[in-house]
């Protein structure tokens, strides 16, 4: 037990999880309408599948990563979720407080700047303004070391946030700042929680603005990522219709062979180039020979990407390195929540009962807990 919790805190993309939720959904199924039902196996779909994605844009640092809001209410509001998004930030900053984190004033930041840039946004006398949030990386011994910077826009009812890797300096990043916004309140030498809070507005169009960050080094273009993507979309369709962690593994191994990552597979890749034009059988005995390769290890954006039985053979040891406090709040470990559901907080007891989310549910069917009597035993 003590190696697979250790691999809890050290994978960058856990199979299980998703094995998990698939499971719980199912378990679901006999509480809920046929319609609520296929609602959520939608949402879980769609967030299984762009999770894949992104962790292939972090395999190869991708230069972009992108990820699209619906303005709902005035709140941003994923489609993957059934609750605003800086809730979910809020509850990953209330989380990495309680456990003793020592970057509580990032943190605190990183709430503040997205609540003022989801104002900003939704305010109609800034309509057509582009905002710019800067995240450089924290000092030595931060977790957070990922030097990136956001750019969000505004486009009817849904904002879009685009996530590039830059070798940008703190100097650098201040110049910037000055570029494009030149009434920023950021102090004279300001530390990474001052850029998280600090939303910068300006109307300029997306070429001056990229040309004032450096690029990251050994990145891969947005339209490489996506042609990758796309000759594995039947493994990432095949992976959502069954999870298992071979699948997963031949993902990886797959996608490297594409990227020039693993030349001792590319003369397999050679004969599979059509691999998307596969039907279900073929593309189940690609996952059987891909999934049988050792998986190249990476250091994504929280945590490693590797083959799961190398994790808890307990000879690997890496440090996760987020790249925001909301990645402790899509999936909060003290509360064990999911999109799908969250365990009766009882602390005397252990019910332990798994009570359906945004179904308005506010008494435990299990104990009869009500909302009131749990206070905030599970903030």
């Amino acid at each position: 037990m003590g190696k697979y919790r250790q691999a809890e805190k050290i994978l960058g993309y856990d199979p299980l999880f998703d094995i998990n939720a698939y499971k719980g959904l199912a378990d679901l199924k006999p509480q809920v309408s046929e319609e609520e039902f296929d609602r959520r196996k939608t949402q879980l779909n769609l967030r299984t599948r762009h999770n894949l994605e992104t962790a292939l844009g972090e395999r190869f640092k991708v230069e972009i990563s992108q990820v699209t809001y619906q303005v709902i209410d005035g709140n941003l509001q994923s489609p993957e979720h059934d609750e605003r998004f800086i809730e979910i930030i809020k509850r990953g900053q209330r989380y990495r407080q309680k456990n003793g984190s020592k970057e509580t004033a990032r943190e605190h930041a990183e709430v503040e700047g997205f609540a003022r840039a989801e104002k900003i946004l939704t305010d109609p006398r800034f309509d057509g303004v582009k905002i710019i949030i800067i995240s450089p990386r924290g000092q030595n011994d931060s977790m957070y070391q990922h030097n990136f910077f956001d750019i969000w826009e505004k486009h009817g009812d849904c904002v879009t946030i685009s996530r590039y890797t830059t070798s940008t300096t703190y100097k650098q990043f201040m110049k910037a700042a000055a570029a494009f916004d030149q009434f920023n309140n950021l102090p004279q030498n300001p530390c990474d929680a001052d850029f998280l809070k600090t939303p910068l507005l300006t109307y300029k169009s997306l070429e001056p603005i990229l040309a004032l960050f450096p690029p990251d080094g050994n990145t891969i273009t947005r339209q490489e990522l996506e042609e990758i993507t796309a000759i594995c979309s039947q493994l990432i369709i095949n992976y959502v219709n069954n999870p298992l962690l071979k699948t997963y593994n031949a993902l990886l191994n797959f996608a490297d062979a594409l990227a020039g990552k693993a030349p001792g597979l590319e003369a397999i890749i050679r004969k599979t180039a059509h691999f998307q034009t596969y039907s279900t059988p073929d593309v189940g005995s690609l996952v059987n020979y891909f999934g049988s390769f050792p998986v190249r290890q990476v250091a994504a954006g929280c945590g490693l990407q590797t083959d799961f039985s190398s994790i808890v053979s307990g000879q690997l040891s890496v440090v996760n390195s987020p790249f925001s406090v909301a990645e402790f709040g899509k999936s909060c470990p003290e509360c064990q929540t999911s999109a799908d559901h969250f365990h009766c907080p009882r602390e005397k007891g252990g019910c332990g009962g798994k009570i359906p989310s945004g179904a308005g549910i506010t008494k435990c069917p299990h104990c009869s807990l009500t909302k009131e009597q749990a206070g905030s035993n599970c903030a």
